[in-house]
């Protein structure tokens, strides 16, 4: 949560953009009559139909898109006047917003830079209509409205800040971080919340402009009270995320979402199948050019086998020092200074000769990232698997084969033990393999076998137990060792550091070895190690 004083700088940026860019970018005529039309819950049907007529490339648009397979409607709508009484003033309406977004926020880019935009954007409408309407009681028509606008907040900043903000969208994209993280770490606010003063400006109803705040990764502000529309955009945002940036960890967030959370993966895979044909639709109602081929339902199953592959956790962590590492390249003082003396909206560089990042740039690539250098390092990188942990991860899959259940592996790792070297007449390492092994009847899944390893790590081979029973059973023996050592050494255990890291496998295939899960578990303990407080991280394999 912000303190004070950053909440405070937060407004008076926003204050400066919206006070030096509200006049350069207002709605057309037409839409600011549609609004003040229906300021009147009695809107006479007929003034609203002759308020839109008078821009026919609209009212084209609208037909398109009412008759299009995003609104399904049974029968054809041959004129607006049948548009108005079938959809009703509010859909129109919204419909009327989303298509009038100010020409001026398109001008001079280049266009690559308009062809990620709008792919982000028609993949994120066109999701938000399909989970509201199939999820949420038919709130797809809002949702559709908001991931339209989203973003124009976005199309501000590469107007306003130029090429320093273009480089540095690449260098997010590039190396995999949340662009929205990233522009708050350098800037102060991010372009959502941008677009939300710019919304307030052009008195857009105040459900629409709430909705455009919803940030797929703000747990916080995503509660039982949120509004479903917040929903619906935030799981539009995850899935555009999936589909467009490709980044498996967020295929987990959704997942975990109330609403996905018992969703059939089938279902899911189903839904992503139909949304390329309704993108093209949508772009070519908005008249945008759209030569990208995309297999949404291909990308969506490699995120699944990414996703099974990769602890959500760590990919998190590795997320995180690249966003550490972009905001430190890309600091307020250089994006700031591009807007110290903008250049008129239409004039500005188009961009296209300027691709390549400074020759000065250190490389955000995920085999040079902080984090895989320091778990390299990591004094658990010399645990190895040894014959007693090969011969129980044997046993224990086999017989989750055999009853087709789950297995799991927990690595529990005790660094900086050099505090308690002696336990009476035992030696620091049995005492130490007593107090985690001893840690079983604490479990609520009772382990095979408890096998010691090189550096003070720990495995507790458990059979018949999934993911989340195992990642309790590894938070319960943490809090027993750090207990036991507690009551025996007292303030000498502050330096001593417990972690844990946990692989399950749903159901193991007949081909599938035990030294996978130990693989992986090794890499959730690194993770683990590193996040410190006593951490736990974990990973399923499919």
């Amino acid at each position: 949560m912000q303190s004070q004083a950053a909440q405070s700088l937060t407004a008076q940026s926003l204050a400066t953009f919206v006070e030096r860019t509200g006049g350069l970018y207002s709605l057309p005529g037409v839409a600011m009559e549609v609004l003040e039309l229906t300021k009147d819950p009695q809107v006479d049907a007929q003034k609203l139909k002759a308020c839109i007529e008078r821009d026919a490339a609209l009212t084209v648009r609208l037909l398109r898109v009412v008759n299009s397979s995003l609104f399904g409607l049974s029968r054809e709508v041959s004129d607006l006047g049948q548009a108005v009484a079938i959809l009703g003033a509010k859909p129109l309406k919204l419909l009327v917003l989303g298509f009038s977004l100010p020409d001026a926020l398109f001008a001079g880019l280049a266009q690559d830079v308009l062809s990620a935009y709008w792919h982000n954007t028609l993949c994120k409408a066109v999701a938000a209509r399909t989970i509201g309407d199939r999820y949420f009681n038919g709130r797809g028509g809002e949702g559709l409205i908001v991931g339209l606008l989203q973003d124009v907040g976005l199309l501000v900043l590469l107007q306003q800040l130029q090429r320093p903000f273009v480089e540095f969208v690449e260098k997010a994209n590039e190396a995999g971080v949340d662009l929205l993280s990233a522009e708050r770490k350098s800037l102060g606010f991010d372009h959502t919340q941008l677009t939300r003063r710019m919304l307030d400006n052009w008195r857009l109803p105040e459900s629409i402009a709430l909705a455009v705040e919803a940030d797929p990764d703000d747990k916080a502000s995503f509660s039982p009270q949120a509004s479903s529309l917040h929903e619906i955009v935030r799981a539009a945002g995850l899935l555009s995320r999936v589909l467009i940036d490709k980044r498996p960890d967020t295929l987990q967030q959704l997942l975990q979402l109330s609403s996905f959370r018992h969703l059939p993966f089938q279902e899911l895979r189903a839904l992503v199948a139909e949304l390329a044909d309704q993108v093209k639709q949508l772009a070519d109602v908005l008249n945008v050019s759209w030569s990208t081929e995309c297999d949404y339902e291909k990308i969506l199953m490699e995120s699944q086998e990414q996703m099974a592959s990769s602890s959500e956790d760590v990919l998190l962590d590795l997320v995180k020092s690249r966003e550490e590492a972009l905001a430190a390249q890309y600091d307020s003082a250089q994006l700031w200074s591009a807007y110290s003396q903008p250049k008129p909206v239409g004039q500005g560089e188009t961009y296209a000769a300027h691709r390549s990042p400074p020759q000065s740039t250190p490389s955000l690539n995920p085999e040079s990232a902080p984090i895989d250098q320091r778990s390299q390092e990591h004094p658990s990188s010399e645990t190895t698997l040894t014959s007693e942990l090969t011969a129980a991860l044997a046993t224990a899959v086999s017989a989750s084969r055999q009853e087709r259940s789950a297995t799991s592996l927990l690595l529990v790792s005790v660094e900086k033990a050099d505090a308690i070297l002696f336990a009476g007449e035992m030696h620091a390492a049995e005492m130490l393999e007593r107090c985690v092994c001893g840690a079983g009847d604490k479990m609520q899944n009772e382990p095979l076998a408890c096998v010691p390893l090189a550096g003070n790590v720990f495995a507790l081979v458990v059979p018949h137990c999934e993911r989340r029973g195992a990642v309790q059973d590894a938070h319960n023996v943490l809090a027993h060792v750090r207990r036991s050592l507690t009551s025996k050494f007292a303030a000498a255990v502050a330096n001593v550091s417990l972690a844990a890291g946990v692989a399950s496998v749903a159901l193991p295939h007949k081909h599938f070895q035990g030294n996978e899960l130990f693989d992986a578990a090794l890499r959730c303990v690194q993770a683990a190690q590193l996040a410190g407080a006593d951490g736990v991280k974990s990973i399923e394999i499919y």
